[in-house]
């Protein structure tokens, strides 16, 4: 296993939503940042693995106004 990145996540928080991560398998998966992607004009979420510090992007849903 990789050494902790200092910025990225490395606890889950009382009652927070988690996921299975894709790489070792724990259920410390965590919705973490938002960007926005210019060139595609979409908002992406990054999701960081607290057991691992794996992250991926994923599209997350326009907000409804």
């Amino acid at each position: 296993m990789t050494d902790k990145v200092p910025w990225l996540p490395s606890t889950v928080e009382p009652g927070q939503a988690t996921e299975l991560c894709p790489r070792c398998g724990a259920d410390r998966m965590i919705p973490w940042t938002l960007r926005r992607d210019w060139k595609r004009v979409a908002i992406l979420r990054t999701w960081v693995c607290t057991a691992c510090q794996h992250t991926e992007e994923r599209p997350e849903p326009e907000p409804a106004e």
